[in-house]
């Protein structure tokens, strides 16, 4: 259809401390009067109220992604984890869709920490989460389980789709050496993994885990 033309436009920038997020924009077509600076002065004060409001949620959202992330590896907790699985097994069961897991055990990093020390063993499940978690999608959820233990949640996923997300896990924990610049040599970790599928293999949460 035809645009409506303006003859007194106000734009004002919505800028957090970090970066600039949107603009506001007020328009005035034919027949009122143009904007004056009392216009003007609400605008920016409605503009500056935005961007705060903005910056708030962006906080609240960032301090609650801390409480459902793990310290060391950033992959989610086991608290996110018990909430996040009932739900999709809830969805899978109303959209009759399936959800996988996959459930990994770092093999040998109890050899790390004895021969080069808990750091060194924390620096390598660090980075062996930093490869799970470049290894799946961005709706894919990772998880540590515990220790040495992780499980990845896989949404929408049968066994054979599972599988081949096990499977680009296990080749990019062993593309390469771990702790190449702190360990001549570097160190290498394999994992073990076994997977399960609702409703393939279970009803509920507690039996498919």
């Amino acid at each position: 259809g035809k645009g409506v033309r303006a003859h007194s436009v106000i734009v004002a920038p919505i800028s957090t401390k970090s970066r600039r997020v949107g603009v506001l924009l007020a328009a005035r077509g034919e027949g009122p009067p143009p904007f004056c600076d009392e216009d003007l002065y609400i605008v920016r004060r409605l503009a500056e109220e935005t961007a705060e409001a903005f910056e708030n949620s962006l906080f609240h959202k960032r301090m609650q992604e801390l409480t459902l992330r793990d310290d060391l590896t950033s992959a989610y907790n086991r608290r996110y984890f018990e909430t996040y699985l009932e739900d999709e097994i809830r969805r899978a069961r109303r959209f009759k869709s399936k959800v996988s897991l996959i459930f990994l055990d770092l093999d040998n990093l109890r050899k790390i920490n004895d021969e080069h020390g808990h750091f060194m063993g924390s620096r390598a499940l660090m980075e062996a989460a930093h490869r799970m978690l470049a290894s799946v999608r961005g709706i894919d959820k990772v998880v540590r389980f515990g220790g040495d233990e992780f499980c990845v949640v896989l949404p929408e996923t049968g066994v054979a789709g599972a599988r081949i997300v096990a499977e680009r896990i296990r080749k990019r924990i062993l593309e390469k050496p771990f702790l190449e610049r702190e360990i001549k040599g570097g160190a290498i970790l394999t994992a073990s993994m076994g997977i399960s599928c609702y409703p393939e293999h279970a009803a509920n949460k507690e039996d498919l885990v």
